[in-house]
């Protein structure tokens, strides 16, 4: 068997969906969780826009703080989604193209 196919399958024996968390509508989803898991992102200039945006919420009152962080939060989610998606069918083009 493929090594890759190997260690996806030892990565996935090993994060069972059945540990709480919600599954994944398809096994893209599941392997960007996984690799976002994996590959926290956390950067000076992320740290330095979350202390922007943390002078905003602690100006506002609790309940609209809260909406906009549930909000931003949503947004911010959709963009990793839709960009770790749109990689992830680049990277199969490349090889279809590769392939032919």
């Amino acid at each position: 068997m493929n090594p890759y196919v190997n260690l996806l399958v030892a990565h996935l024996n090993a994060q069972s969906l059945a540990s709480g968390q919600s599954s994944p509508a398809s096994m893209v989803e599941y392997l960007r969780e996984a690799y976002t898991n994996d590959h926290p992102i956390d950067t000076d200039e992320i740290r330095r826009s979350i202390n922007q945006l943390d002078k905003i919420f602690d100006a506002l009152p609790f309940n609209e703080s809260n909406l906009l962080f549930n909000v931003t939060f949503q947004l911010c989610e959709q963009y990793e989604q839709a960009a770790f998606l749109e990689g992830f069918r680049a990277g199969a083009q490349l090889i279809l193209e590769l392939l032919e």
